[in-house]
């Protein structure tokens, strides 16, 4: 078996931990460690604990995931209960609403609990389910602003013949289409989405991540 070492120095520490994984990935080495190509690796480490950036880092994701579910829900129920505002613009509206609480849902949480705890913990069917909820709702919203967008312009500078096809119909079409091909064009994130332990010096032990691996370079720069 091939062997493989690199020795990085650190200051000392009074406080250690030593944790052990599988693989050959490095993270932020600020210490002497050996990779041995699969087999274990064993690493000794200070443990660490929230800074004051990370402390407010927190704080802002809880104060802008509670602000994204509040607005986006009082958009949804004000356009489900008056019929007056069931307009085109207004569907369009009610879609980029669902889409950003998708990725409200779908991000901020996550997001949150790993930057206390320094790792994934949701396991690997989410690893992958997460980021694809994510990268759909990022394109949903994409293409409904541009879609929005088109609809505005028409509007104003061909109102005469907008009018032929700007119809609630026509606008809930457009929409189902977005949303398909939307969870469509992200499916490569359900395929490439892996869960892989990772030795991170910062934190002392070997945290897992959920993170996409693509089989070669010609993949990764397609995507």
């Amino acid at each position: 078996m091939m062997e493989s070492e690199i020795n990085v120095t650190s200051a000392p520490s009074t406080t250690h931990a030593r944790f052990t994984c599988y693989g050959t990935t490095l993270v932020e080495m600020r210490g002497s460690f050996k990779i041995f190509h699969n087999s274990t690796i064993s690493y000794e480490s200070n443990f660490s604990q929230l800074t004051d950036k990370e402390v407010a880092s927190i704080c802002l994701y809880m104060i802008v995931f509670c602000m994204a579910m509040v607005g986006n829900i009082l958009v949804v129920v004000t356009l489900a209960l008056n019929p007056r505002m069931r307009t085109v613009t207004n569907c369009f509206l009610l879609s980029l609403a669902v889409s950003d609480l998708l990725l409200a849902v779908c991000c901020m949480p996550v997001s949150l609990v790993g930057q206390i705890l320094k790792r994934f913990i949701f396991g690997e069917i989410l690893c992958k389910a997460i980021p694809y909820f994510m990268a759909a709702s990022v394109s949903v919203s994409t293409f409904t602003l541009l879609a929005l967008s088109l609809e505005r312009y028409s509007s104003i500078c061909h109102p005469l013949k907008s009018r032929v096809w700007q119809t609630r119909k026509h606008a809930i079409k457009v929409i189902c289409g977005i949303w398909i091909s939307s969870f469509i064009l992200v499916s490569p994130t359900l395929v490439f989405s892996n869960l892989s332990n990772i030795p991170i010096v910062k934190i002392g032990r070997c945290s897992p991540a959920c993170r996409m691996t693509f089989p070669n370079r010609i993949t990764n720069q397609a995507w």
